[in-house]
């Protein structure tokens, strides 16, 4: 729909502008030259709220600091940073393109020789979340310093009528660690330290470049009282802030929600704009839907799926993979270990076999310090062994893949005798990390040597698989080339964004599985590049269950890699349990496939068949969680997830060492049960006791550690 004016007080010479599309509303308030945010909420919400005359100098719609500005008050807020309020309006304007409906705001900074652009790009598919990021051009003769430019900025939230209601507001965060990623916790505004009548704030930061290595780049923000909730997710894989806030000045109520890429005092980034130059900030998806959690999960997993993924040819069939590595070979590959993973691989259905780390060290060796040539390893494979393990991987039906690292090269390696300029540096000195230099990929001659090696697999190995590994962390940024830390960092993350492009450019059969130590570069900056994303280095099936579900809510299912490794010894439900974690996303199956018992091996291949079977359905899914989001540790309990598509709920329940051996599941939200049937295992000696009641299923395990996959029907 067009920009409409809401009305006009021609005394106030103050115009309220709304943009609606995509069923959200984006409110405005106009005075003069000013510009300031009034609200965002669902099209034709009751609640609209309006801010008073008085406080348009606030609330703006761009919060930036330029040098020499100086923040008002709060100091330490995003909010108020100062070239905000001396930007001059000078128009909106709307364009068409393939990637959707942009709003382009603009505006003018006289005294510092700035154009402002504030970009709201709609995907034009009915979902409630627009992309916004802001362009700055230094159309002066001098050079301008940039100290931060917000991606976006909210206003207003937790409003009802006239007054503000925090009480109800809930704030969703999800923690992360190795081997504990997406770890969401609901928390509220006490909790989060946003108290009392003045400015308080709450602010999430990652430096470095692992975006989710202490928190993944989202939040969600439930409003109770309203019944709205509030999403966002930072699509950028270094250095990111957003910040939560109760700003009570003069008239201006409710919170405010800022969040971008980093700044100079997050994440060490100064930008020196020279005359002529332009800069972009990161992009930020931010929507708001009428609901709670679940439903704002809802909004950002279409979100994801309609405008942060690269199309490619295995979106719909979704291929299952092995993988060697976990609770398997441990990064020590050999002819006689693959060959007989590789046979039982394939007799069980894997479509891709991937080779995992250690295929380019000697038997026994430390490789860390060395890494950077990926060539096999002849000690350990002799003059034709690898190549006998890529030819029999096509011999089984499947397809090849080998793991990389490929932003790094070991300090022992040869390429580390490479001039300076191949590398990362700090204060001119080479970024050393666990033995490991970081190559700068905005260098032609890395990206060109990097070329070779993606070249070398596919050509010559017949690969059509990479994982690509990230276990280190460049933390506050280089100054290689760049005006600050920050501002290099930000400088190689778009250039690594850029050669991942044009590997898939050239290569576009290829599949790129993300993976950072599992899941600690986790987000939609890559995952629009990637494929797939390695959700953890869990090693225990046990709790991987409670790991899949919060990761969830964080990773769309069809891009998201779980662990399925069942070993010996391992009894059947033992197999099971590690089999239904990872049946809903994407299956990575590990473990020691071929030294199974016969009956565990059967329910293997019946679950990978299941998998086939219902595969088509994960795209056109979204995550249901009945019972809530349970912590990774968490014992002595039940935990579900859902995939809903329809009026079908493929349902995922685990009983975890819980003492009751029932567990009823409410499922009224989502509508009235109509048949529960247990797809996996299918046996009648596996099937639980189920009842359907009226609010829910109640189900009975016989086994303490247990998990099934059912299908449920809706009215």
């Amino acid at each position: 729909m067009e920009i409409k004016e809401l009305n006009q007080d021609v005394n106030l010479n103050r115009d309220r502008i709304s943009i609606e599309q995509s069923g959200l509303e984006l409110s405005f308030l106009r005075a003069g030259e000013s510009l300031a945010v009034n609200s965002m909420l669902p099209a034709g919400h009751k609640t609209q709220w309006t801010a008073p005359v008085d406080g348009i100098d606030y609330c703006r719609e761009v919060e930036m600091l330029v040098t020499g500005d100086g923040r008002n008050f709060p100091a330490r807020s995003r909010c108020l940073g100062g070239c905000g309020q001396k930007l001059v309006y000078n128009g909106m304007h709307k364009t068409q393109s393939d990637a959707g409906t942009l709003y382009r705001i603009e505006y003018l900074r006289p005294d510092k020789g700035l154009k402002v652009f504030s970009n709201y790009l709609f995907p034009d598919n009915g979902i409630s979340v627009v992309r916004r990021w802001v362009d700055v051009v230094n159309i002066s003769g001098q050079n301008v310093g940039l100290e931060y430019v917000a991606s976006s900025a909210l206003y207003h939230i937790g409003m009802q009528g006239a007054e503000r209601n925090f009480k109800n507001i809930m704030v969703y965060l999800p923690f992360s660690s190795w081997s504990g990623e997406s770890q969401w916790k609901c928390l509220t505004l006490d909790q989060i330290g946003v108290i009392g009548s003045d400015s308080s704030h709450y602010r999430s930061k990652c430096l470095g470049s692992r975006s989710s290595a202490e928190m993944s780049p989202m939040a969600v923000i439930c409003d109770k009282e309203n019944d709205v909730s509030y999403f966002f997710q930072i699509e950028h894989s270094s250095s990111w802030m957003w910040e939560i806030g109760n700003l009570f000045i003069k008239s201006q109520h409710g919170l405010y929600l800022i969040a971008g890429g980093p700044d100079e005092e997050n994440g060490h980034w100064w930008k020196q704009l020279a005359s002529g130059e332009s800069f972009s900030s990161v992009p930020v998806g931010i929507g708001c839907v009428k609901g709670g959690f679940e439903r704002a999960v809802e909004e950002i997993t279409k979100y994801r799926r309609a405008a942060c993924k690269r199309p490619h040819k295995t979106d719909d069939c979704l291929p299952v993979i092995f993988n060697d590595y976990m609770n398997c070979l441990w990064g020590n590959p050999t002819v006689e270990a693959e060959l007989p993973k590789i046979k039982a691989a394939s007799l069980m259905g894997c479509e891709y076999y991937v080779i995992d780390s250690g295929w380019y060290a000697r038997p026994g060796e430390h490789w860390w310090p060395g890494v950077g040539h990926w060539q096999p390893d002849k000690d350990r494979f002799g003059d034709n062994g690898f190549m006998t393990i890529m030819d029999y991987i096509r011999e089984c039906g499947m397809t090849a893949g080998l793991w990389i690292e490929s932003e790094v090269v070991g300090i022992n390696n040869s390429l580390a005798q490479k001039p300076d300029g191949w590398f990362l540096c700090r204060h001119n000195q080479r970024i050393v990390y666990n033995s490991r230099y970081f190559l700068n990929l905005r260098n032609p001659q890395v990206r060109s040597y990097l070329d070779s090696v993606i070249d070398r697999f596919v050509n010559e190995y017949g690969i059509g698989y990479i994982k690509n590994d990230y276990n280190i962390d460049m933390l506050q940024g280089t100054d290689t080339d760049a005006d600050s830390f920050g501002d290099g960092l930000l400088q190689y993350t778009r250039a690594m964004y850029d050669w991942i492009e044009s590997v898939h450019d050239r290569h576009p059969h290829l599949i790129w599985e993300n993976c950072a130590a599992g899941g600690l570069r986790t987000d939609y900056g890559i995952l629009s590049r990637a494929q797939i994303q390695s959700s953890s280095d869990l090693a225990d099936y046990s709790h991987y269950s409670a790991l899949s579900i919060g990761c969830s809510a964080s990773i769309l299912p069809e891009q998201m890699a779980v662990w399925a490794y069942p070993t010996i010894p391992g009894d059947q439900e033992h197999t099971i349990y590690n089999m239904v974690n990872a049946m809903l996303f994407r299956i990575h199956l590990s473990g020691q496939i071929d030294n199974l018992d016969s009956n565990c091996k059967l329910l293997v291949k019946e679950a990978l068949d299941y998998y086939k079977s219902s595969r088509h359905l994960i795209v056109r899914s979204h995550p249901v969680y009945p019972l809530g989001i349970p912590g990774v540790n968490e014992d002595n309990c039940w935990m579900a997830v859902g995939m809903k598509c329809g009026k079908i709920i493929r349902l995922a329940l685990w009983r975890k060492n819980a003492a009751e051996s029932d567990c009823y599941v409410p499922l009224s939200d989502y509508g009235k049960v109509k048949s529960v049937k247990c797809v996996y295992p299918a046996a009648a000696s596996y099937k639980p006791d189920i009842a359907i009641e009226r609010f829910g299923v109640k189900f009975d395990y016989k086994h303490k550690l247990s998990g099934r996959v059912f299908e449920i029907e809706l009215d």
